[in-house]
C-alpha cells in the first residue's frame, strides 16, 4: 500500500520478513535510511548497479521473533519516512 501512494519507491519485492525496497533514480536510498532512523526504524543499505555503489535500494529485514503488533509499528514508522521523503522533496502522496 505504501508503494502505491508514494512517489519515491519504485519497486517492492522479497520473501517472508526479508523485503527489498528499490527507490527512484530521483530518491537517496541513505537519506530514506537516515530519515527512517531518526524515526526509530532500522533500515539497511542494499547493494545495487551494476557496480553495486548506486545509492537506490534499501532492505527491510527485521528479526524472525517480530511480533504483528511491531511489524504494524515497522509499517507505520516506513510510511511516515516516506511521506517526510516526498515532502522534502516536493512530492507528496497520492
Amino acid at each position: 500500500k505504501v508503494q502505491q501512494q508514494s512517489t519515491i519507491i519504485a519497486d517492492v519485492r522479497g520473501k517472508g520478513l526479508l523485503i527489498g525496497v528499490e527507490l527512484q533514480p530521483f530518491t537517496k536510498a541513505s537519506e530514506l535510511i537516515s530519515v527512517a532512523a531518526k524515526n526509530g526504524l532500522l533500515l539497511y543499505q542494499a547493494v545495487s548497479g551494476q557496480a553495486g555503489k548506486e545509492d537506490s535500494a534499501l532492505l527491510v529485514a527485521p528479526p524472525m521473533t517480530t511480533t504483528y503488533s511491531e511489524l504494524d509499528e515497522l509499517l507505520s514508522i516506513f510510511s511516515k519516512s516516506v511521506e517526510e521523503m516526498m515532502q522534502k522533496g516536493g512530492h507528496s502522496i497520492a
